[in-house]
């Protein structure tokens, strides 16, 4: 399997995984964010999507508010590893962040995924995406358009490159 095969292939599992943990919860739909996705991907409903969502020893899997604090702890690392010291942080960094996901949920589609390496039962990276609401009006109408930012993509160190 090509690389760009490989990952349109992770992302279709992560999208039915976001989407198998957002039904589970009585009288819901389907997660919009992984809707919009499939539907772009030719997919009619994300349960289309392969099942797996296994790559190697590491699972991506969709997480919630359960994952905050892993998710606040990479978002500070990822600061540290690449242009800041700790007293170049805020102070209330962690509930700053923690304000931002519970925000982005309530308003903007917010989804987190976690890639959980099975062999260490720890999770070993996290990313966010959600709408975008950015410094422009968004004119589109969202179901023609829907734009999107990824953002907090972190991987520990030794698991980076694999």
């Amino acid at each position: 399997m090509g690389e760009r095969a490989r990952v349109r292939s992770v992302e279709d599992r992560s999208l039915q995984s976001m989407d198998e943990q957002y039904r589970s919860k009585p009288g819901s739909t389907p997660h919009p964010l992984s809707t919009h996705m499939c539907a772009r991907r030719g997919h009619a409903d994300p349960s289309d999507v392969c099942a797996s969502s296994a790559l190697g020893g590491v699972s991506i899997r969709a997480a919630g508010a359960e994952a905050d604090d892993v998710v606040v702890q990479h978002w500070r690392s990822m600061w540290l590893e690449t242009v800041a010291t700790s007293d170049a942080l805020r102070a209330d960094f962690a509930e700053r962040t923690r304000r931002f996901l519970q925000h982005g949920r309530a308003q903007l589609d917010l989804a987190t995924f976690v890639a959980y390496d099975r062999e260490l039962g720890e999770v070993v990276g996290s990313v966010c995406c959600q709408a975008w609401s950015g410094p422009m009006p968004l004119v589109v109408k969202p179901d023609a358009q829907k734009f999107g930012s990824v953002w907090a993509v972190y991987v520990r160190r030794t698991h980076r490159r694999q």
